[in-house]
């Protein structure tokens, strides 16, 4: 049952999928009333979930699902997996390129391959400032707390010190 994100629980999991390439405007609507559709149906075992998404930065579809009432089932993440996967076809988008680096400078979103970004890191064109994006993140809690946090805080810091 779709929620509002703000009506869910601090402790509800959360996925983030990050676009490659940016979300275009003219998809936002339709990939918010795709989400809101398929998380009306979305259920446990026959019970219904609480859920809810939040499109950010034109770059970011984050799921949450509440699992006090009806915990969440390894089906129910594999139907997530498999509604993302649809979106990609549908709107020719990426959300599984784990070889994308997304990172905030002066308030911009960017986007580099895992790749150039470790080269940047070593030359110095990307800074240990920086802000990045720990996708990893469990629940709505962490997603407010730590998910938008400085390249030393998570596993791309290595780069930053790589000979």
């Amino acid at each position: 049952m779709y929620v509002n994100f703000n009506d869910l629980n601090k402790n509800s999991k959360v996925w983030v999928f990050q676009s490659s390439p940016e979300i275009p405007e003219s998809l936002l609507d339709n990939i918010s009333n795709d989400s809101k559709d398929f998380l009306n149906q979305l259920n446990s075992h026959g019970n219904s979930l609480k859920g809810s998404f939040k499109l950010i930065y034109n770059h970011f579809l984050v799921i949450a699902v509440e699992n006090i009432e009806n915990e969440i089932s390894g089906c129910s993440i594999d139907t997530i997996t498999r509604f993302i996967k649809n979106l990609e076809l549908i709107y020719n988008l990426s959300f599984f390129d784990r070889l994308i680096v997304k990172y905030k400078e002066h308030n911009n979103i960017k986007s580099t391959s895992l790749h150039e970004f470790k080269s940047d890191c070593k030359t110095k064109k990307i800074s240990d400032k920086v802000t990045v994006f720990n996708n990893l993140v469990k629940n709505i809690d962490e997603l407010e707390n730590i998910w938008e946090t400085n390249i030393q805080n998570t596993w791309l810091k290595r780069f930053l010190d790589d000979e």
